[in-house]
């Protein structure tokens, strides 16, 4: 596919070396220098007289709280200030997918309906206002995981609804209602774990037990409270829980299943629109000792079910587990522990004397020193992530302006990326957390993503921009504009990119870049929209917007 686009394109050789930097930004090292963000003050925006905050933090920010800047989001972000804009975010009530309409498409003969939640994940996160919301839930979907895999697809948006509403609730909460979840009690198969001898050959099903412990709260390794490990007194690390621990919890989580509702259509079989009921008669009622703690014999499955969360929320791996995964996500891949440690203490007490409040934990990771040092271009950085496929997709789409994702007279999506939205392949998501890159060993998750297709993939986007103007104006995008400014002149149109996609800050060597390619596509006959296209895909390809420092 890269070979076809660069005869297309009538791309020389020498501009390959542009496209290998995109591949060396999935490599986990610092960014090079050559493409650090250009320092003037001309580059970096006026700053707002309210807040003191510039155009090039603002839009720093808006990529770790949301799914990329827009101009209108940078101005809100400016006007406010970034603990007002978030105290904002906070209090706005959820967008949820309104997927009644999925209840009656019949997934096992109609696909569209696995189409469904891609096309309208990707377009509410083009536009909702609670653009913080979303990104937590999604940030949450990739380790409290359920998969198209196995689930269908009116039982993935009502999971996510879940995440959504919970986002910034008590974790303690979101860990019950995950639990009861329908869609999860299937995708985990807890709503067939029943204790031993409730039917001939029935025993506790450990599946979900097991990712409960292991990837939804504490992780397999004692932690410290700023997430490094605990070692023995060989320098060894101390195991969590055991296999016992595993089998005891299943036997605590005993007596759960689907409400039965003989008239539901197929599409919601498992009634994935309601929690799972308790069925006395299935639950072990005997004792179980958990995390060295024993829940006494003659409990039912809801007062187990309390007694678990207990144990969970009160076990010293909770804050560091949970704090890293949402830091990784939103902020940085490799947190220092002092960060995580902050982090930690705010899960642990919200300042209220609260464990668990989702929405303080939100508001530390984001105002942390750590987080707001690199919104100063000119300030030592060395924290980031890369864009995983997902949130690359939604940048380019938010900075082109785009109000839906473009599609073509045929019907298809003009913007494909790899990573579709709850369809991971496994429990443990689309990429390990704990991924180290093979050079740096810094800890680098997304890195496990970018492969071949994944770039040839992005690279296509310079064919689907340039040839299909009909499909732009019908999803609101603004590729026009960029057109207009490339006709006007080459400064003109890169001064238009930078503000876009690059903070206002795109670096000089990156600019001289993409000065070389415009003169190389327009040299090559190729046309204004095609130039504006091919140059933007390589510009975006780079490290500078690869990797988010």
């Amino acid at each position: 596919m890269l070979q076809s686009l660069f005869s297309l394109l009538r791309i020389q050789p020498w501009a390959m070396p542009l496209l290998m930097c995109t591949i060396l930004a999935g490599c986990g090292a610092k960014q090079d220098a050559s493409f650090l963000p250009e320092r003037s003050v001309a580059q970096m925006g006026a700053v707002s007289s309210n807040t003191n905050l510039n155009f090039y933090g603002a839009s720093r920010f808006l990529e770790q709280a949301s799914f990329g800047p827009t101009a209108a989001a940078v101005d809100a972000v400016q006007a406010l200030g970034i603990t007002a804009w978030l105290d904002k975010q906070l209090a706005m009530p959820a967008t949820l997918f309104d997927d009644a309409v999925l209840k009656s498409i019949n997934p096992m003969t109609d696909k569209s309906a696995y189409q469904w939640l891609p096309d309208h994940f990707f377009n509410t996160t083009l536009t909702t206002p609670d653009q913080l919301r979303w990104r937590v839930a999604w940030s949450l979907s990739q380790f409290l995981v359920v998969s198209q895999a196995k689930v269908q697809p009116f039982g993935l948006t009502r999971y996510f609804n879940l995440l959504l509403k919970d986002s910034f609730g008590n974790y303690r909460d979101l860990l019950r209602d995950v639990t009861l979840s329908s869609t999860m009690g299937f995708y985990l198969d807890n709503a067939s774990n029943v204790r031993a001898g409730a039917c001939p050959g029935c025993a506790p099903n450990e599946n979900y037990a097991r990712e409960l412990l292991q990837l939804f709260s504490l992780g397999t390794y004692l932690l410290n409270a700023d997430g490094t490990a605990k070692l023995d007194a060989k320098g060894q690390r101390i195991a969590t829980y055991d296999q016992q621990g595993i089998a005891n919890m299943a036997r605590a989580l005993t007596g759960w299943n689907y409400f039965y509702d003989p008239f539901s259509p197929f599409a919601n079989w498992a009634r994935f629109d309601m929690q799972m009921v308790a069925n006395d008669y299935n639950h072990d009622t005997n004792a179980k000792t958990l995390l060295g703690t024993t829940i006494a014999a003659g409990g039912n499955p809801a007062s187990d079910l309390e007694r678990v969360l207990d144990i969970l929320m009160a076990h010293p791996n909770m804050a560091p587990f949970v704090s890293v995964r949402l830091i990784q996500h939103l902020v940085t891949s490799d947190p220092s522990p002092a960060y995580v440690g902050r982090v930690s203490a705010v899960f642990n007490n919200n300042g209220k004397g609260v464990k668990g409040d989702l929405g303080a934990v939100i508001k530390a990771i984001l105002l942390d020193p750590e987080a707001r040092a690199g919104d100063d271009p000119g300030a030592i950085n060395n924290i980031g992530k890369l864009r995983e496929p997902l949130l690359w997709t939604t940048a380019v789409l938010r900075g082109l302006g785009c109000t839906s994702v473009p599609v073509g007279d045929q019907g298809y999506s003009l913007l494909y990326t790899s990573q579709q939205p709850l369809n991971a392949q496994t429990v443990f998501g689309f990429y390990p957390p704990d991924h180290r890159a093979p050079v740096s060993l810094l800890l680098a998750p997304e890195q496990k993503l970018l492969d071949t297709s994944e770039f040839s993939q992005r690279m296509g986007l310079s064919w689907n921009l340039g040839n299909n103007p009909a499909a732009l104006q019908r999803a609101g995008c603004q590729f026009d504009a960029m057109v207009s400014a490339l006709n006007t002149s080459p400064d003109f149109y890169l001064n238009e990119v930078s503000q876009r996609f690059f903070r206002g800050a795109m670096s000089p060597v990156l600019r001289s870049a993409g000065v070389n390619l415009i003169t190389q596509f327009k040299s090559n006959g190729n046309s204004p929209a095609l130039v504006a296209s091919g140059t933007l895909v390589f510009l975006l390809a780079s490290p500078a917007f690869g990797a988010m420092h």
